[in-house]
């Protein structure tokens, strides 16, 4: 007891000096560490909260690399995880009570499931009475017995023991709310757009920032025997014509793997059938993974249209979205879909599947939702999208515009950085008076 007095004698203390602008944030993200070397929406997401808090003043301190994934093994795998689990635990305590200086002022754990529950931060803040935030927490009932069940039960209560829940996917509000009012408690929850840091991006050419790796990327269009003389690319045209002229450039940036995402890869092949007898399109397909092989295969029958890029850093990515005029992704099981973010954040057009979480970032004026998982309506959304183009591109025209004002106003750093702010303050303010 005259530990914890002492703790939180020294907490009021430095906060009610320190001020609110210059938190100490003990951040951890389970399923992916945004060191982790392996690319993901999960890890970009990661990094743009680190980036937010950067922003905002906050200092921050990544309390575990500890990976928590339940794969298809279920919770059989969890024995091991909370065995490692109980070590991180011992390391971190023995780190702040020894150098209270280390301890922060709030807990930020970013995205917890059933198969990635939180078994650090949730135990931290008990221990040392800290507030305890997740952002993108999910819960269904449906998932309370079978192989997670152990793994929907630990995600349960750390989403019960925090104290703020920042929802990025408008699918996970009803949930957490039924979750809160069976156990009788309020939590805030508060709604935020999915962000990124695309400052540099929306500079693009007219800034002078890539032009060489826009030349390669047009070069290698251009090797393939593509049309894309006469395009509009980041504001400046590749030569001269409209800006809907040359081949219609549809363009997607995912992952890999097995489960939704190959799914998603086999809905798009087969969609791409109803052009087949068609002139005048391309794909190109960003992204590596261990399905890399099969995911070509489905796209062998179409030769030369399809071209895949590979893995690409940050700069590469926007100079070959930045060729692209609409983004094709069928979103199969997507939270939300960081880049279907950067698509928007482009202007692109956007043919999706239809859900809550997409919807946050793709309506009916920047793009086409599609049914979750129906080739018949996303062949039809292709169809329409290519007929738009070679009519000159008035649709595309409108939601180029509608999606650049969106992902200015919504999508951007600063709107996440002035939540974070109210958010933190109220509660680590709120924290010091209890």
């Amino acid at each position: 007891m005259l530990r914890i007095l002492f703790i939180c004698a020294i907490y009021l203390m430095e906060v009610y000096l320190g001020g609110f602008n210059n938190l100490r944030i003990g951040f951890y993200a389970p399923l992916k560490s945004p060191y982790h070397g392996v690319a993901s929406g999960d890890r970009q997401v990661a990094r743009n909260f680190l980036l937010a808090f950067e922003g905002a003043g906050f200092s921050t301190l990544v309390v575990s690399d500890l990976r928590v994934y339940l794969g298809d093994e279920g919770d059989v795998c969890l024995v091991e995880l909370e065995r490692l689990a109980d070590l991180e635990f011992e390391r971190i305590r023995c780190e702040w009570e020894s150098d209270i200086s280390l301890i922060p002022d709030l807990l930020f754990c970013y995205h917890v499931y059933y198969k990635s529950p939180d078994l650090l931060l949730s135990r931290l803040s008990r221990y040392f009475s800290l507030p305890y935030v997740i952002a993108e927490a999910s819960y269904s009932g449906k998932r309370f017995g079978g192989v997670y069940a152990r793994g929907h039960f630990l995600s349960s209560e750390a989403i019960i023991g925090s104290d703020l829940l920042l929802q990025l996917n408008a699918g996970d509000g009803a949930g957490l709310r039924d979750l809160f009012a069976y156990y009788g408690r309020e939590v805030d929850i508060i709604s935020m757009s999915v962000f990124g840091d695309f400052s540099g991006w929306q500079g693009g050419v007219e800034d002078d920032l890539l032009p060489r790796r826009f030349d390669r990327v047009r070069d290698i269009m251009l090797g393939l025997g593509w049309d894309v003389v006469g395009k509009k690319v980041g504001g400046k045209k590749v030569g001269f014509g409209s800006d809907y002229c040359g081949d219609c450039i549809f363009i997607v940036s995912a992952m890999m793997r097995a489960g939704d995402k190959f799914r998603s890869y086999e809905i798009l092949s087969e969609s791409l059938l109803v052009l087949i007898d068609f002139f005048g399109w391309r794909l190109v397909i960003i992204g590596d993974g261990v399905m890399g092989a099969e995911v070509r295969a489905l796209f062998s029958k179409f030769g030369d249209r399809v071209h895949f890029t590979g893995f690409l850093e940050s700069d590469d990515l926007f100079c070959w979205l930045s060729f692209g005029d609409i983004y094709v992704w069928p979103a199969v099981g997507e939270a939300f879909g960081v880049s279907i973010l950067e698509a928007v954040v482009l202007g692109l057009g956007c043919l999706v599947g239809d859900r809550l979480g997409v919807r946050g970032l793709v309506d009916g004026k920047g793009g086409i939702l599609c049914l979750e998982g129906d080739v018949v309506e996303f062949s039809a959304g292709l169809l329409s999208f290519y007929n738009d183009y070679c009519c000159g591109g008035a649709l595309l025209e409108g939601m180029k515009d509608y999606n650049l004002a969106k992902g200015a106003s919504m999508h951007g750093l600063d709107g996440a950085i002035a939540i974070l702010e109210r958010e933190f303050s109220r509660l680590v303010r709120g924290s010091a008076c209890h």
